[in-house]
């Protein structure tokens, strides 16, 4: 599985210092945004730590594309994987549907992108400037996200389901100490699913030991930066998790429960929210 930085809206807060003066003024707005352009270029390069560094934005009046190059601490093999521009898409329009209701200096650039029809794009290069891989959000999309009225809890369940498709992507035939990751899945509760090796494990001997199991399993869960990630959408969308393990030969198995008041006890300092893991959907 692949790690990409989860992608923020301070993209494209670093262009914003000047909207003030230009959205009133009488310039069209090609050379609004060609003049946001001009000056964010001279503030480059700015820092976007864990991501990587905004190296050039532009605006190119043919096209009329607003264009940050970000020299990116991304994955290089990941940058290769075109297929996952979809989900970035998707990545990007929930957290700027976060910001863009109670933010008038994000309002107005969509706005500017949005009157000329206008196209903003991320230009993702790894540190030896190979793969490149380009993010566009065209006017329709952009205008999707300017018309967005998804409410916070809309916008959280939306998140979730995000992470339950990566997460579900790293499912293998493979074990490991007997144990296999076999899905995971929304419902009342987010349901983490093992399936356990029955000649290397006694489920009857599991579900005896349900106490025990139950102290130490959720930190062997959160151990791995995607479960991780995973239950902490859980705690924003106010859900319960289980992880459940079953039977190789179909032995029903034990469930352990944990409420969304437990969850919301957890420290999640030792994870970096910013990544989370993507599938491969060139295989």
């Amino acid at each position: 599985m692949k790690f990409i930085s989860y992608l923020k809206s301070y993209t494209i807060l670093a262009v914003l210092p000047v909207l003030a003066v230009l959205v009133s003024s009488c310039l069209s707005e090609e050379s609004k945004l060609a003049a946001i352009a001009e000056v964010a270029n001279k503030q480059c390069p700015m820092a976007m730590e864990p991501d990587g560094t905004i190296t050039g934005v532009k605006f190119d009046r043919a096209t009329r594309t607003l264009t940050y190059e970000i020299q990116s601490n991304l994955d290089p093999e990941f940058l290769a994987m075109k297929g996952n521009v979809e989900w970035m898409k998707r990545s990007m329009f929930i957290e700027l549907s976060r910001e863009s209701p109670d933010d008038e200096d994000i309002n107005d650039l969509l706005d500017l992108l949005i009157k000329c029809n206008g196209t903003l794009e991320y230009v993702f290069n790894n540190i030896v400037g190979a793969y490149p891989l380009s993010v566009k959000i065209s006017t329709d999309e952009l205008k999707k996200l300017r018309n967005s009225n998804m409410s916070e809890a809309q916008l959280n369940e939306e998140n979730l389901n995000l992470i339950l498709e990566l997460v579900n992507s790293g499912v293998t035939e493979e074990y490991t100490d007997g144990l296999r990751f076999k899905k995971v899945y929304n419902s009342d509760d987010v349901v983490i699913v093992y399936e356990a090796d029955e000649t290397l494990y006694d489920m009857k001997a599991l579900e005896q030991a349900k106490d025990e199991l139950r102290s130490t399993m959720l930190d062997e869960v959160l151990s791995s930066p995607d479960m991780e990630a995973l239950v902490e959408a859980a705690v924003a969308a106010d859900k319960g998790l289980v992880i459940s393990y079953e039977g190789s030969a179909g032995t029903k198995g034990l469930q352990l429960r944990y409420t969304p008041e437990e969850l919301g006890e957890i420290n999640f300092t030792t994870f970096n929210p910013t990544q989370i893991a993507l599938p491969d959907y060139n295989n």
